[in-house]
C-alpha cells in the first residue's frame, strides 16, 4: 500500500524520533509540539507576507490595468503627433532653405569664374611663348 504525502511525512518523522533516541511516546509529542511552534510561526509569516502581496497586487491592479488598457493608444496617439510635428515646415524654414540655396549657388559660380579665369590667364601665357611647331 502507497503512502500519501501526509502520511510519508508523519512515517519519516518519527522514524527520525527514533534515530535520534525518542523512543517514548511523551518524548515524541514533545517533538511534535516543538516542530508545531516552529511551523506555526514560519506559518505565521508566511501568512503575513502573502497578505501582504495580494495588497500590494490588489492595489496595483486597480492602476495597471486602466493604464495598461489606456497605454498604446495615447503612446500611439503622442507618436503620431511628433512625428508630423518633425515634418512640419513653417515660413522661417522656406525663407532659410531659400537663401541657403542662393548662397551656395551664388558660391559654386564665383569658384566657376575664378577657374574661367586662371584658364585663360594659362591659355593666354602658353600662347605668348612662340613656340614653333614644323
Amino acid at each position: 500500500m502507497a503512502l500519501d504525502a501526509r502520511q510519508a511525512f508523519k512515517a519519516a518523522f518519527i522514524s527520525r524520533c527514533i534515530e535520534e533516541g525518542h523512543t517514548t511516546p511523551e518524548q515524541i509529542l514533545g517533538q511534535v509540539k516543538q516542530a508545531q511552534e516552529k511551523q506555526g510561526g514560519v506559518y505565521d509569516v508566511g501568512k503575513d507576507i502573502w497578505s501582504g502581496a495580494k495588497g500590494v497586487a490588489g492595489t496595483a491592479s486597480k492602476f495597471l490595468i486602466p493604464l495598461a488598457l489606456a497605454g498604446p493608444p495615447i503612446l500611439g496617439g503622442t507618436a503620431g503627433y511628433m512625428a508630423g510635428r518633425a515634418g512640419d515646415i513653417d515660413d522661417t524654414d522656406v525663407a532659410e532653405a531659400k537663401n541657403r540655396e542662393i548662397l551656395e549657388e551664388l558660391r559654386r559660380q564665383t569658384e566657376r569664374l575664378r577657374q574661367r579665369q586662371k584658364a585663360k590667364a594659362y591659355r593666354a601665357q602658353r600662347d605668348r611663348t612662340g613656340r614653333t611647331y614644323m
